[in-house]
């Protein structure tokens, strides 16, 4: 641990008060903004897509030794410096997988070395647009559906979606989980990739509307509230890629400022 990481340590225990002192710096992290908003002490998080684990790490050091923190990463190469990261993190468990609607295996494409644009579809935008190769990766798929049931955690309080242009087959693979413990969602979403799937950014408003999901930020260099899914958020997907914070007006009332 760094000195700079020292000092960051006794202030996990204050998030919000971090998250403050954050926005001080003219680049401070959007993301890691929110997660120490939205992410409490004792939470049960699920991070997919953990990539090399830098949010994982900060999921484990938010909701200390009483919450869970559960990471799923498909790429072995990948996965191996993920495991070497959480070493510290015993409590973490980690799981070689990728999350889909269905288990079975499954191939990974890797755009060169971009191990953060690993996807179960090969795509056209992002740093694909100028990979030189593309490696292949054979992985196996569950459901989260599937994995609750195995797991038997008492609850989910907080689900991060990273899986470049899958995130509609994850959350169909787990209707069942979300209807029962009505996690905080965010997703990080650019309709070129969903595109690539087959899917619209209309899918995934349906889908979340059907599962009682009313409350939406966009997450871009700015934090812009959206009424809705189908017209207000246009614009940003017009933008490109950015991230989605959703959750339900009469659960996560108090997670972050305005709710």
């Amino acid at each position: 641990m760094n000195f700079r990481q020292c000092l960051k340590r006794p202030l996990y225990r204050s998030p919000r008060l971090l998250g403050a002192l954050m926005r001080l710096k003219p680049n401070w992290n959007r993301e890691t903004y929110i997660f120490l908003h939205t992410v409490r002490r004792g939470d049960h998080v699920l991070d997919v897509g953990a990539n090399l684990g830098e949010f994982t790490e900060l999921f484990a050091r938010l909701v200390g030794p009483r919450g869970r923190v559960a990471a799923f990463e498909p790429v072995p190469p990948t996965y191996a410096q993920l495991q070497n990261r959480l070493r510290p993190w015993p409590d973490v468990t980690t799981h070689n997988v990728a999350v889909s609607d269905r288990p079975g295996e499954v191939l990974l494409n890797l755009p060169d070395k971009d191990c953060g644009q690993a996807s179960l579809q090969p795509h056209h935008a992002g740093s694909w647009k100028s990979t030189a190769a593309v490696t292949v990766h054979r992985a196996q798929a569950l459901t989260l559906d599937q994995w609750s049931k195995d797991t038997l955690w008492p609850r989910v309080d907080f689900i991060k979606l990273d899986i470049e242009g899958a995130e509609l087959l994850a959350l169909r693979g787990a209707g069942q989980l979300v209807r029962q413990h009505q996690p905080l969602l965010f997703l990080e979403v650019w309709q070129e990739w969903m595109r690539d799937f087959g899917f619209t950014p209309r899918d995934l408003a349906l889908w979340l509307r059907d599962h009682g999901y009313d409350r939406f930020l966009a997450v871009e260099n700015t934090l812009t509230p959206l009424p809705d899914l189908e017209d207000s958020w246009a614009p940003c997907l017009a933008r490109g890629p950015h991230n989605l914070l959703v959750g339900i007006s009469h659960r996560h009332a108090g997670r972050w400022p305005g709710w």
